[in-house]
């Protein structure tokens, strides 16, 4: 394979460039609450705790969205390659019935992986390629992924509640900063309830997808299989305990390259 040109170079980092606007939008976002904390003097106990709330969900939001998008989404191993005629998958071709296989990785391909041009190989259980990650979001990155859209509704819904009572409790008249962070936060408050709003459907929607255990992909008729629910909130967040299911930190679920069927689905 030839060597990447400069062009190529230079596109690769403007892919990044949505990565770096959202992390600017959410900084961005919370600055103006962040910033009038101490405005609240008729309540000054309360606006320290908003404040440190207002700095806990900016930072889940923050580390859910760059772990999702460093985070390798799940690739094919030359193992389970190895291996593959001797297990048996559920999705074959529907041309010839024959087990998938990707001619641009030249593997055969899992239940569930499909070939993304934009990341160069094959994902394990694929959902759908974000460009504001500049990565698919696959088996190994989806909890991050939801993750990050639940802390996002979160804050914004936070920032709304806690923008209210910062104009609630402050002493009109401090000053031209007084104004200054009344604008702030208001303006804040207001783009945050409305993105909180879609983004708490969105949300609702792949909470949806994981108990469903469907993917965007197979959503869209990518796969005629249905596949067994019974594990499916595992098989996302994994085995670990429910606090730690909140956290940003990669989930112990299986391997990504086998998956069970309804019974319906099996083959006679």
């Amino acid at each position: 394979m030839a060597p990447p040109t400069v062009c190529q170079r230079i596109g690769r980092v403007f892919l990044w460039a949505p990565v770096a606007l959202i992390v600017v939008f959410v900084v961005a976002m919370n600055f103006p609450t962040q910033s009038c904390c101490g405005q609240a003097w008729t309540a000054p106990g309360l606006g320290a705790a908003g404040c440190f709330v207002t700095f806990v969900l900016e930072g889940l939001v923050l580390a859910s969205f760059i772990s999702a998008s460093i985070t390798n989404p799940g690739s094919v191993s030359g193992m389970w390659n190895s291996v593959q005629p001797s297990l048996r998958c559920h999705e074959k071709r529907r041309r010839d019935r024959n087990h998938r296989y990707c001619r641009k990785c030249c593997s055969f391909k899992p239940d569930r992986a499909h070939h993304c041009d934009s990341c160069g190989q094959c994902v394990l259980k694929m959902d759908h390629h974000c460009a504001l990650l500049n990565n698919c979001v696959g088996h190994a990155n989806h909890k991050f992924f939801i993750l990050f859209v639940f802390y996002a509704a979160a804050n914004a819904f936070w920032l709304f509640a806690f923008g209210f009572f910062l104009l609630e409790n402050s002493a009109p008249g401090q000053g031209s900063l007084s104004s200054v962070c009344r604008a702030g936060v208001t303006i804040s408050g207001v783009v945050a309830v409305a993105i909180g709003a879609v983004l708490s459907l969105f949300c609702a929607f792949l909470v949806y997808q994981v108990l469903a255990n469907k993917t965007a992909l197979e959503m869209m008729g990518g796969s005629s299989v249905l596949w067994c629910r019974d594990n499916a909130w595992g098989l996302v967040f994994g085995s670990d305990p429910w606090y730690i299911q909140l956290l940003p930190i990669s989930p112990t679920v299986p391997a990504g390259d086998f998956f069970v069927a309804e019974p319906a689905e099996l083959p006679a």
